[in-house]
């Protein structure tokens, strides 16, 4: 049996809590709680995706890993011009 839950969470403590758990070395987590964030606003969407992209860059800079780059990719899209 599959059970999918749907909630409302303030948009900016999403984020910062994405942030903490980034800084905090727990990026596959906050990735994921980034990841299952859906938004019909697209200034939303962008930063959104900006914040994937930060936490994308923490994560390779720290762990080695190799996941900046599709993100930076999506929020180039999400927010042209953004940087």
């Amino acid at each position: 049996m599959t059970h999918t839950a749907s909630t409302t969470v303030d948009f900016d403590q999403l984020l910062a809590a994405a942030h903490d758990l980034a800084l905090a070395g727990r990026w596959e987590r906050a990735l994921g709680l980034l990841d299952t964030t859906d938004c019909a606003d697209p200034d939303d969407r962008a930063r959104l995706a900006l914040a994937a992209a930060e936490v994308a860059l923490l994560s390779d800079w720290f762990a080695g890993t190799d996941l900046t780059a599709a993100r930076a990719d999506r929020a180039e899209k999400e927010a042209p011009g953004a940087g």
